[in-house]
């Protein structure tokens, strides 16, 4: 006969607890796993929103502090002030590269003559002159020979050149939803910010707190030193190049801009185009233009370290990566998300990796116990 008070057998004792956290992890797990497919649609313009509502939130402590605590009403201003002050940059950025587009298609086959002829001292270049003469005037005199020749790269280019379009507007609206998102973390940014640091606590322990800190700093030092320059450098040197009548002027921007994000110099794009302006107008536009070009050109020198700060010293290669990879995977958000994203993640992997023993053994008690029971001492330090 057997006693009801006996307890459960000790195996059974010992796999309860965990099929317990089994359970619960599965639970979780299933539920972030929807979580995520849900929101899959709108992870873009979150995931900006948060960058974006990161890098702002101390102009919006700033404005909310001079309206007398109107949260809602700055959160607002954030949002809408963007959209009306980018909106005509951004309608006639559009329009001018489809008008490019449709322009050059336009006029190959109307048999239009849109290759200007090549100056006589072109061949004076060292090198590459005479070569360089020699194809210009090629082009110039047999365009349809020309363009058979290079016929799969041109329509290669074409269908690129389409796709980018695409993009563009794609872009402008997932920027939409981006300012959407940020203006809601704008107003809720202390209560989401203390949900942070929890997680961060929970995930990493003493060190959580750190953690946020620097991947907070990060991702506003790269935004303004990395995105910001390019978009600074891309305005102006699609100015540049407009007033002084440089062909195709709005994808020239579009270049600069992914070339200042990549971390490629500028001077790839602005360089033909001064040597365009040499050849076809007067020194006093030419002369003008290569100034402001080289200024627009060493303006990262100058900027980037301010903007970036001391804290960030990220390779070159990881911002390359993030903004090529980035394009490659997310499109033309991506190149600006992609270098945000893998350099906070280096800084961080890089803070954790270089914290010290001793660093952590002083953010720990002095004696902690053991699941057994045993009391262990923290290792004595050296002396």
């Amino acid at each position: 006969m057997t006693d009801p008070d006996n307890k459960q057998p000790p195996r059974v004792a010992i796999l309860t607890p965990w099929l317990d956290l089994a359970l619960r992890l599965g639970l979780l797990i299933g539920l972030l796993t929807w979580s995520l497919y849900i929101v899959r649609p709108f992870l873009a313009p979150m995931i900006w929103g948060t960058i974006l509502a990161v890098t702002l939130f101390p102009l919006y402590e700033k404005c909310t502090l001079a309206l007398k605590g109107r949260m809602t009403m700055v959160a607002i201003s954030f949002v809408v002030v963007p959209i009306v002050v980018s909106a005509f940059p951004a309608i006639a950025l559009t329009q001018s590269l489809m008008e490019d587009i449709l322009w050059l298609d336009a006029a190959y086959h109307k048999h239009q003559i849109i290759i200007p002829p090549p100056r006589d001292d072109l061949r004076d270049i060292p090198l590459i002159g005479d070569r360089l003469f020699s194809a210009w005037q090629a082009a110039y005199t047999d365009l349809e020979s020309t363009v058979e020749r290079l016929a799969p790269q041109l329509l290669e280019f074409r269908a690129s050149a389409l796709n980018f379009v695409r993009g563009l507007v794609a872009f402008l609206i997932t920027a939409l939803f981006s300012l959407i998102v940020m203006g809601f973390l704008l107003v809720n940014g202390e209560g989401l910010g203390l949900t942070a640091r929890g997680l961060s606590h929970r995930i990493a322990g003493e060190r959580g707190n750190q953690l946020i800190s620097l991947a907070r700093d990060t991702t506003r030092s790269v935004a303004k030193g990395i995105v910001g320059v390019a978009l600074l450098q891309a305005i102006l040197g699609g100015v540049g190049c407009a007033v002084a009548g440089v062909p195709l002027a709005g994808i020239w921007t579009l270049v600069i801009l992914v070339l200042g994000v990549a971390q490629i110099s500028t001077i790839f794009v602005l360089g033909p185009a001064m040597f365009y302006v040499f050849q076809q107008n007067s020194l006093a536009i030419a002369v003008p233009f290569a100034i402001w070009s080289i200024l627009v050109g060493l303006m990262d020198n100058v900027l980037k370290p301010l903007w970036m700060g001391r804290g960030v010293a990220a390779p070159m290669l990881v911002i390359f990566l993030g903004a090529i990879g980035g394009m490659i995977g997310t499109g033309l958000l991506g190149l600006f998300v992609g270098p945000v994203i893998l350099v906070v993640t280096y800084t961080l992997v890089q803070a954790w990796a270089r914290a010290t023993p001793e660093a952590e053994s002083t953010a720990q008690p002095e004696a902690t116990t053991s699941p057994q029971g045993a009391v262990e001492l923290p290792p004595p330090s050296e002396s």
